[in-house]
């Protein structure tokens, strides 16, 4: 079913503010599921239904939400929520998943139903289960209207759930709110992913704008796609460009950490980095000269090399950045990459073996050398 293409039933719910929170922390928790679920694509809210998935495959889940807590499910609701539902089975020629979620108290009635079809599926019913289950169904055909053709199918996948499976056992022992579950989740995801314990007040935060996010997206407008991603929630909670890619698939390490030089570099630059290159480098050589006397104090016995080693360093430090000036690219990446180069084959000259000069210090020296900030591992 092309959802952006078909004409939705009702848009009605997609006008109305107060009354779907708690169908927007629904769809905040599907949002936070796709961080962390490589197989779900998209996320829908107040579209064709309360919420739609997604998966890479094309399947799609079509959710009613119904917050009615400490309530009983009406019959009237039940069947309300099934006839949106069968008008988006209908639509996906009944190759969707279709469930009802709510936080409210089933209807006896309802129960039997549902506990009387798992009974069937499995065998086990009992001719009293099968009578209801076959009375029960006719109401609700009656109610839904043709078409009738996809009706037994549509009733075999009906789900009525009471909460999102994603959510915690201990959160729902503790008989936490759908936001609070949310959050735990999000927190869950966020650590996980990122490898890092997240503040509590920053998942807040964070979710605060997966909300605002949803809120937006279940707005009527032509303008907008009605669709999460992945990538909306990551752009907007501004995650520095080597977390993002730990959300994506098959991402490789080298990657990685090109990425988090980059952002590295681009958080220097911010701080005023790079500033030596506009006075025709003469801070280039006061930032080298500084941290390599630091460094190497205890080579005074070599003064003659050392003289040679700085001079080196400082020449290479200017090249790389007046030749990146002319390009206009003096922040890129690849900048820094030349400059580590030079500087390294340089600390491999034979003639300063007795220096014994470490990677780390070079690595160090090139941070140093490109701005006025802290070294990279203070960064960090």
């Amino acid at each position: 079913m092309n959802l952006e293409a078909t004409e939705p039933r009702e848009q009605s719910g997609s006008k109305t503010q107060v009354r779907y929170d708690y169908q927007r922390d629904f769809c905040c928790n599907k949002c936070i599921e796709l961080l962390d679920n490589e197989e779900l694509k998209k996320v829908y809210c107040e579209f064709h239904s309360d919420c739609v998935t997604e998966d890479n495959r094309g399947n799609q889940t079509f959710y009613q939400v119904k917050g009615l807590k400490n309530k009983l499910v009406a019959i009237t609701d039940f069947i309300d929520a099934l006839k949106d539902l069968y008008d988006c089975f209908v639509k996906s020629e009944g190759k969707s998943q279709c469930v009802m979620v709510t936080n409210a108290q089933r209807n006896r009635d309802i129960k039997r139903f549902f506990d009387a079809r798992t009974h069937i599926r499995e065998g086990v019913a009992t001719e009293k289960e099968k009578l209801t289950y076959s009375e029960f169904a006719q109401t609700i055909k009656k109610k839904l209207g043709s078409p009738e053709n996809y009706f037994d199918g549509f009733m075999e996948r009906i789900e009525l759930m009471d909460e999102s499976p994603t959510f915690s056992e201990e959160g729902k022992k503790k008989n936490n709110t759908l936001k609070e579950l949310n959050l735990l989740q999000l927190k869950t995801v966020l650590d996980k992913r990122l490898n890092q314990n997240f503040d509590v007040k920053d998942v807040e935060l964070i979710y605060e704008i997966i909300y605002q996010l949803v809120k937006d997206k279940s707005t009527v407008s032509e303008r907008i796609n009605r669709f999460v991603i992945a990538k909306h929630i990551l752009e907007k909670i501004q995650l520095p460009a080597f977390q993002r890619v730990y959300f994506e698939t098959n991402h490789n390490q080298e990657e990685v950490d090109k990425l988090k030089d980059q952002s590295i570099l681009e958080g220097k630059l911010e701080k005023g980095g790079f500033s030596s290159i506009f006075i025709k480098n003469a801070k280039i050589v006061r930032y080298v000269t500084k941290f390599f006397r630091e460094k190497a104090s205890k080579f005074k016995s070599q003064k003659t090399i050392i003289d040679d080693f700085e001079f080196r360093l400082v020449n290479a430090c200017s090249d790389v950045f007046e030749e990146n000036m002319r390009k206009k690219d003096f922040n890129s990446y690849e900048m820094l990459k030349e400059l580590e180069q030079k500087l390294t084959d340089i600390a491999r000259d034979g003639k300063y073996a007795s220096l014994n000069i470490e990677p780390e210090f070079v690595r160090g020296l090139i941070w140093e050398a490109t701005s006025q900030c802290k070294f990279r591992w203070d960064c960090e």
